[in-house]
């Protein structure tokens, strides 16, 4: 080798060396500005993963997609802001960026726990546990209906401490009825130089219930978009007179995931698969549907009757996803038994004075009801 090209050679390691060096200098001056949670959504045999992650919520379908979590710190080093993530790259407000690996900052090893952040049943006392935007004051020796935003609040759980940057969402809630569908928050923390830093948690919920923290909803696999969609609302409370701080559909309580009463849970289901329903009480909703059938009896085996006879299911008749509207309350046909006919162990979907739940026809509500189904889809 010629003296010009050992000179060469050794100019090359030299900048190597000194990159090296400069990196190990960046990661003991930096200031860290934010933590972010991203996420994508993977198929759940993928092999490989080549989706962006983005801050935005996802909506997995269960046992056929993954949400995977990752971490993403904003730092300041040398006066340049970087973003650094096992992600190679993320969008965050609207803009795709590049990442860097926590190695080139010696982050790699930094402490970090998940947390879990789900609502915590309501307080109200009459048998159940759940939230009101209406309440009754006593005023001039009577009692008055009063309007306000219920306090929505929210638990905080460790979930993962193993100081892992990436992790697959579980939507399991800790103390609510357990479930692998529905919506899932939540926080990450890291501990720094002796400092705890985190992203937001249930220090920002506002007064509508809403929360900025990451969100996580998984929908149904059964193939029907509306009870697909149904599943995705699972571990949300009930709130009786959910409502809209806009008046905006878009800006509903049930919308955005924070909670439904009846009506609301079935119109934030079905808008969801692409309905174009407003938000509205239980007796308003056959303005916007028609009569399918309305039995006007049961026989002593528990079969609905609609004119001596029993009432065929899944034939056209009555059909998954139908809505079953009773005088004051909502729900949404979800399966047959396995019998073809409507009977009382027949089950819906619906929330009331709980988060939603399956449940036979016969336990949900009492009283007559009728099938009806939605008239207009975008």
């Amino acid at each position: 080798m010629d003296g010009g090209n050992l000179l060469k050679l050794k100019l090359i390691f030299l900048f190597l060396g000194l990159s090296t060096c400069l990196a190990g200098q960046g990661s003991n001056n930096i200031n860290i500005k934010n933590l972010y949670i991203a996420s994508r959504v993977i198929k759940a045999d993928a092999k490989f993963d080549t989706g962006l992650a983005s801050l935005e919520p996802k909506y997995p379908v269960l046992n056929s997609e993954d949400a995977i979590l990752g971490l993403v710190l904003e730092i300041e080093s040398n006066n340049k802001n970087i973003f650094i993530s096992y992600w190679k790259k993320v969008i965050i407000d609207g803009q795709t960026i590049i990442t860097r690996r926590p190695e080139d900052f010696n982050l790699e090893h930094i402490k970090i726990t998940w947390y879990k952040i789900e609502p915590v049943r309501g307080s109200k006392k009459t048998g159940y546990k759940y939230y009101s935007n209406e309440d009754w004051i006593e005023e001039d020796g009577g009692y008055k209906k009063i309007w306000h935003w219920d306090k929505i609040e929210y638990q905080e759980f460790v979930w993962d401490s193993s100081n892992t940057w990436i992790i697959k969402a579980d939507v399991t809630p800790v103390r609510l009825d357990h479930h692998n569908f529905g919506t899932m928050r939540y926080k990450v923390e890291i501990e720094y130089k002796g400092k705890k830093i985190s992203s937001p948690g249930i220090e920002s919920v506002e007064k509508d219930g809403e929360i900025d923290a990451h969100r996580i909803s998984v929908r149904g696999n059964t193939g029907n978009k509306i009870i697909d969609w149904a599943y995705s609302f699972f571990n949300l409370p009930f709130i009786w007179g959910s409502a809209s701080r806009t008046g905006q559909s878009s800006a509903h309580q049930t919308e955005k995931y924070i909670g439904a009463d009846c009506a609301d849970f079935v119109v934030g289901a079905f808008r969801k698969a692409g309905y174009n329903i407003p938000y509205t009480g239980s007796q308003l909703l056959l303005n916007y549907a028609r009569v399918i059938v309305k039995p006007d009896s049961i026989d002593n085996q528990g079969f609905y009757i609609i004119k001596g006879k029993r009432i065929k299911f899944d034939t056209g008749m009555v059909m998954p996803g139908d809505l079953v509207l009773w005088s004051r309350h909502a729900a949404i046909l979800g399966r047959d038994n396995g019998n073809n006919l409507l009977d009382q162990n027949d089950i819906v979907i619906h929330i009331l004075f709980h988060e939603p739940v399956f449940e036979k026809i016969s336990r949900a509500y009492s009283g007559d009801f009728v099938i009806a189904r939605f008239k207009r889809v975008d």
